[in-house]
């Protein structure tokens, strides 16, 4: 069953909801016998004021003036403006202007500030300046003869540069031809290797002779070798 709109979740008491518990009424205000009901919240065993009025605020009400952030945004307070005040007096240029009528003392120069005045400029006045240089002149080195565009961006100078350089095939079989040089350790392991080589040319020679002149005892040495 729907909970009554005009009430809370918690609030909320089906209507097949056993009515009796044993052979006593519910009592609704006993938290132990308090049913929790499936999707809805503990009920409250307190007596609250919504029960009476469902529009009771708990804690500081607030009250709607109306105004919405349309009108925040869109309407701001436009400032007031001060009243125009006057610059302060500019002193130095009192100084100067009673030294120069002649008040030295400092009587003359007070009595002077009396009768005269004089105030600091405001920001308001611009102060034109001369300068060496017009809008045609250039600070810095000038810059160098303008490149080509069209062939920046069409890389012309790049196939330029690979045209002007060798091309790979050759630079790879200049690599391919070249043998490594030999260093100190190689040469002389090559002599070594020779000499080595050397004796045993001469052991193997000396071994050959050795076995063309055949020992043979004397009184066979006019007797040739005969087979079968």
């Amino acid at each position: 069953m729907v909970a009554a709109p005009n009430k809370y979740s918690h609030d909320y008491i089906p209507s097949n909801a056993p009515p009796v518990v044993g052979a006593r009424t519910i009592d609704p205000a006993n938290p132990i016998l308090t049913i929790p009901y499936i999707g809805h919240g503990k009920r409250n065993t307190n007596k609250m004021p919504h029960y009476n009025n469902f529009q009771h605020a708990y804690g500081k009400e607030q009250f709607r003036d109306g105004l919405t952030s349309h009108d925040v945004i869109g309407d701001w307070a436009s400032p007031v403006t001060s009243k125009s005040v006057q610059p302060p007096r500019d002193f130095k240029s009192l100084n100067k202007s009673a030294v120069i009528q002649g008040s030295i003392t400092s009587k003359d120069i007070t009595q002077f500030r009396q009768e005269f005045d004089a105030r600091l400029p405001t920001g308001q006045k611009s102060t034109s300046y001369k300068f060496k240089y017009d809008d045609e002149t250039c600070f810095g080195r000038s810059s160098a003869e303008q490149e080509d565009m069209h062939a920046v961006v069409s890389h012309l100078y790049k196939d330029d540069w690979m045209n002007s350089k060798e091309p790979s095939e050759a630079t790879l079989a200049k690599k391919r031809a070249a043998k490594p040089k030999d260093t100190k350790a190689s040469i002389l392991k090559a002599e070594a290797a020779a000499k080595l080589k050397a004796s045993y040319d001469q052991d193997e020679s000396k071994m050959q002779n050795a076995h063309s002149h055949q020992w043979k005892m004397t009184k066979f040495q006019s007797v040739p070798a005969r087979v079968g």
